[in-house]
Protein backbone atom coordinates (compact mmCIF):
# COMPACT_ATOMS: atom_id res chain seq x y z
CA UNK A 1 0.00 0.00 0.00
CA UNK A 2 1.26 3.36 -1.01
CA UNK A 3 1.66 6.03 1.27
CA UNK A 4 -0.52 8.87 1.55
CA UNK A 5 0.37 12.43 1.98
CA UNK A 6 0.49 15.11 4.07
CA UNK A 7 -1.50 18.26 2.45
CA UNK A 8 -0.64 21.22 4.44
CA UNK A 9 -3.42 23.84 3.76
CA UNK A 10 -2.41 27.26 4.62
CA UNK A 11 -4.07 31.01 3.61
CA UNK A 12 -5.14 34.37 5.64
CA UNK A 13 -7.14 34.05 8.27
CA UNK A 14 -10.58 34.69 6.62
CA UNK A 15 -9.30 32.58 3.26
CA UNK A 16 -11.60 29.50 4.34
CA UNK A 17 -9.51 26.93 5.60
CA UNK A 18 -12.29 25.75 7.69
CA UNK A 19 -14.77 25.89 5.40
CA UNK A 20 -13.42 23.93 3.17
CA UNK A 21 -11.69 21.51 5.22
CA UNK A 22 -15.25 21.10 6.94
CA UNK A 23 -16.67 20.46 3.41
CA UNK A 24 -14.26 17.96 2.50
CA UNK A 25 -14.54 16.06 5.19
CA UNK A 26 -18.50 16.26 5.06
CA UNK A 27 -17.84 15.14 1.41
CA UNK A 28 -18.10 11.22 1.71
CA UNK A 29 -17.01 8.89 -1.07
CA UNK A 30 -14.09 10.14 -3.07
CA UNK A 31 -11.46 8.82 -5.58
CA UNK A 32 -9.16 10.23 -3.17
CA UNK A 33 -8.38 8.60 0.33
CA UNK A 34 -8.25 11.96 2.64
CA UNK A 35 -8.45 12.66 5.88
CA UNK A 36 -8.79 16.21 7.95
CA UNK A 37 -7.09 15.82 10.56
CA UNK A 38 -8.26 18.16 13.76
CA UNK A 39 -6.05 21.24 15.06
CA UNK A 40 -5.57 21.29 18.85
CA UNK A 41 -5.88 25.36 20.18
CA UNK A 42 -5.92 27.13 23.18
CA UNK A 43 -8.20 29.50 22.09
CA UNK A 44 -11.88 28.17 23.06
CA UNK A 45 -14.84 27.74 19.43
CA UNK A 46 -16.69 30.37 19.72
CA UNK A 47 -19.36 30.25 17.12
CA UNK A 48 -19.41 26.83 16.18
CA UNK A 49 -17.92 27.93 13.18
CA UNK A 50 -13.89 26.22 13.54
CA UNK A 51 -13.34 22.68 13.07
CA UNK A 52 -10.20 22.51 15.87
CA UNK A 53 -10.22 20.64 19.37
CA UNK A 54 -10.23 23.29 22.39
CA UNK A 55 -7.65 22.48 24.66
CA UNK A 56 -6.63 24.70 28.40
CA UNK A 57 -2.78 25.68 27.74
CA UNK A 58 -2.15 23.39 30.89
CA UNK A 59 -3.28 20.44 28.51
CA UNK A 60 -2.24 21.40 25.75
CA UNK A 61 1.49 21.58 27.25
CA UNK A 62 0.89 17.67 29.09
CA UNK A 63 0.68 16.45 25.62
CA UNK A 64 3.63 18.35 23.78
CA UNK A 65 5.98 16.53 27.15
CA UNK A 66 3.98 13.18 25.98
CA UNK A 67 5.23 13.47 22.41
CA UNK A 68 1.57 13.47 20.96
CA UNK A 69 1.74 16.04 18.31
CA UNK A 70 3.13 15.58 15.19
CA UNK A 71 3.47 19.14 14.46
CA UNK A 72 2.92 22.35 16.77
CA UNK A 73 3.30 26.24 16.58
CA UNK A 74 2.42 29.43 18.27
CA UNK A 75 0.54 31.92 16.56
CA UNK A 76 -1.56 35.15 17.69
CA UNK A 77 -1.21 34.44 21.49
CA UNK A 78 -2.49 30.91 21.38
CA UNK A 79 -0.49 27.10 20.83
CA UNK A 80 -2.09 25.26 17.52
CA UNK A 81 -0.95 21.48 17.25
CA UNK A 82 -1.79 18.35 14.79
CA UNK A 83 -1.71 15.09 16.67
CA UNK A 84 0.76 12.41 16.16
CA UNK A 85 -2.65 10.14 14.70
CA UNK A 86 -1.71 11.43 11.73
CA UNK A 87 1.64 9.60 10.90
CA UNK A 88 -1.06 6.37 11.04
CA UNK A 89 -3.11 7.52 8.80
CA UNK A 90 -0.53 8.35 6.06
CA UNK A 91 1.45 5.07 6.90
CA UNK A 92 -1.80 3.38 5.85
CA UNK A 93 -2.01 5.18 2.41
CA UNK A 94 -4.74 7.87 3.15
CA UNK A 95 -3.50 11.97 2.20
CA UNK A 96 -4.00 13.74 5.63
CA UNK A 97 -5.33 17.47 4.99
CA UNK A 98 -4.33 20.05 7.70
CA UNK A 99 -5.12 23.46 8.25
CA UNK A 100 -1.86 24.57 8.65
CA UNK A 101 0.37 27.91 9.77
CA UNK A 102 2.20 30.01 6.58
CA UNK A 103 4.99 30.92 9.49
CA UNK A 104 5.70 26.88 10.07
CA UNK A 105 5.58 25.88 6.35
CA UNK A 106 9.47 25.66 6.97
CA UNK A 107 9.18 23.45 9.92
CA UNK A 108 6.69 21.50 8.26
CA UNK A 109 8.71 20.61 5.39
CA UNK A 110 11.55 19.56 7.32
CA UNK A 111 9.25 16.97 9.36
CA UNK A 112 7.25 15.95 5.85
CA UNK A 113 9.45 16.65 3.05
CA UNK A 114 6.51 15.54 0.48
CA UNK A 115 3.88 17.46 1.50
CA UNK A 116 1.89 19.38 -0.76
CA UNK A 117 1.21 22.83 -0.30
CA UNK A 118 -1.72 24.19 -0.97
CA UNK A 119 -2.47 28.25 -0.31
CA UNK A 120 -5.75 29.50 -0.67
CA UNK A 121 -6.14 32.87 -1.97
CA UNK A 122 -8.99 35.68 -1.86
CA UNK A 123 -8.91 39.35 -2.78
CA UNK A 124 -8.31 41.90 -0.02
CA UNK A 125 -11.79 43.21 -0.08
CA UNK A 126 -13.00 39.63 0.72
CA UNK A 127 -10.92 39.17 3.08
CA UNK A 128 -11.27 41.76 5.21
CA UNK A 129 -15.11 41.24 4.87
CA UNK A 130 -14.96 37.83 5.94
CA UNK A 131 -12.79 38.83 8.97
CA UNK A 132 -15.38 41.99 10.18
CA UNK A 133 -18.12 39.48 9.86
CA UNK A 134 -16.45 36.66 11.96
CA UNK A 135 -16.56 39.16 15.02
CA UNK A 136 -13.25 37.89 16.88
CA UNK A 137 -10.71 40.88 16.26
CA UNK A 138 -11.50 45.17 16.58
CA UNK A 139 -10.54 47.30 13.16
CA UNK A 140 -6.70 47.64 14.39
CA UNK A 141 -6.36 43.79 14.59
CA UNK A 142 -8.19 43.57 10.91
CA UNK A 143 -5.37 45.36 9.86
CA UNK A 144 -2.71 43.76 11.33
CA UNK A 145 -3.68 41.08 9.82
CA UNK A 146 -4.22 42.10 6.09
CA UNK A 147 -0.52 43.55 6.33
CA UNK A 148 0.72 40.27 7.60
CA UNK A 149 -0.99 38.59 4.55
CA UNK A 150 0.30 41.39 1.96
CA UNK A 151 3.91 39.96 3.58
CA UNK A 152 3.23 36.58 3.38
CA UNK A 153 1.54 36.94 0.33
CA UNK A 154 4.98 37.93 -1.30
CA UNK A 155 6.98 34.82 -0.22
CA UNK A 156 5.18 31.87 -1.34
CA UNK A 157 6.82 28.83 -2.13
CA UNK A 158 7.55 28.10 -5.97
CA UNK A 159 6.21 24.08 -4.99
CA UNK A 160 3.03 26.03 -3.29
CA UNK A 161 -0.70 25.12 -5.65
CA UNK A 162 -2.35 28.03 -4.91
CA UNK A 163 -6.19 28.28 -5.33
CA UNK A 164 -8.45 31.04 -5.73
CA UNK A 165 -11.20 30.60 -2.72
CA UNK A 166 -12.91 33.90 -3.30
CA UNK A 167 -15.69 31.96 -5.92
CA UNK A 168 -17.73 28.87 -5.74
CA UNK A 169 -16.87 26.09 -2.80
CA UNK A 170 -17.30 23.19 -4.22
CA UNK A 171 -14.90 24.62 -7.29
CA UNK A 172 -12.32 25.20 -4.36
CA UNK A 173 -12.87 21.75 -3.28
CA UNK A 174 -12.92 19.62 -6.55
CA UNK A 175 -9.49 22.01 -6.91
CA UNK A 176 -7.62 20.84 -3.57
CA UNK A 177 -8.99 17.09 -4.11
CA UNK A 178 -7.35 16.93 -7.68
CA UNK A 179 -3.98 18.89 -6.69
CA UNK A 180 -3.89 15.21 -4.18
CA UNK A 181 -5.00 13.02 -6.56
CA UNK A 182 -2.53 14.16 -8.78
CA UNK A 183 0.02 14.08 -5.93
CA UNK A 184 0.97 17.56 -6.62
CA UNK A 185 1.88 17.42 -10.23
CA UNK A 186 0.91 19.76 -12.89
Amino acid sequence: MASGRLVYIVGASGSGKDTVLRTIDAGGDRAVRVAVARRFVTRPVVNGVENHIYLSENEFCRRREQGLFAMEWRGHRYRYGIGTEIDAWMRQGTSVLVNGSRAYLPAAKQRYPDLLTVWLQVDEDTLKTRLLSRGREGPADIESRLRRNDTLERRIPDDAHLVDNGGDLQATVQQILSIVARGGGC
